[in-house]
């Protein structure tokens, strides 16, 4: 499967966030298609779209694409980075996740950038965001975050 270009990620980022326009929580594009998407709350639509695409136990190939979510925070960038991401947009993005993201030199796009995504009391970080920082790599985040369901 070929790369993806610069030109192509970018025009499929302006597409992906114009989907999450429309109604959808996370979007994974790829040349002008949408692969998948899903809607929901907090980190269900991206986990429902890496399942859709990889299979629960990860077992299908990752997918070069574009991943644009609502709330692009460190666990959302993790689970996009093992669906196949090689650019994300997020309405909100967190520090955490552009940190990390300009690590692994992936273009981050974003509406409004944050500190930290929090919980819902707004009184500390989200325990899914702590939970993505603590971990030494993806594949170890989603089976930690297998393992609390």
């Amino acid at each position: 499967m070929k790369m993806l270009t610069t030109a192509e990620i970018h025009n499929d980022l302006k597409y992906a966030a114009r989907k999450l326009g429309e109604g959808w929580a996370i979007v994974a594009v790829r040349n002008g298609t949408v692969l998948g998407k899903s809607e929901g709350r907090r980190l269900m639509p991206a986990l429902a779209l890496l399942h859709e695409l990889r299979g629960p136990e990860l077992e299908k190939d990752q997918v070069p694409c574009v991943v644009a979510d609502k709330v692009m925070g460190l666990a959302a960038f993790r689970l996009a980075c093992l669906l196949g991401a090689r650019a994300v947009y997020g309405e909100m993005v967190s520090r955490l996740a552009v940190r990390e993201a300009d690590r692994r030199g992936i273009p981050v796009v974003w509406h409004r950038l944050v500190p930290a995504i929090m919980n819902a009391r707004q009184d500390g970080l989200c325990p899914m965001e702590h939970l993505a920082f603590r971990a030494g790599s993806d594949f170890e985040f989603y089976r930690a975050l297998k393992e609390r369901r």
